[in-house]
């Protein structure tokens, strides 16, 4: 399963985007680097290698969370 997220950016700013399965062991996945324009995020739980996101169970449960840098 892959989850998708769009992101609105503003020029100017860095956005950060991190996921877990067990909300303690945040992962950097992205940054993008705001433009003013759209993005979009998408996550393959299938193609997560091992580690803290690797699941054998699909779809699991994943937690995104986005972080905005100001300049």
């Amino acid at each position: 399963m892959t989850f998708t997220m769009p992101l609105q950016t503003v020029a100017g700013r860095t956005y950060k985007v991190w996921v877990t399965r067990d909300i303690q062991t945040w992962t950097l996945q992205q940054t993008y680097t705001g433009d003013g324009t759209q993005k979009s995020f998408a996550f393959d739980e299938t193609a997560a290698p091992p580690g803290p996101l690797h699941s054998n169970i699909h779809p699991s449960s994943y937690f995104f969370r986005v972080e905005v840098i100001l300049p």
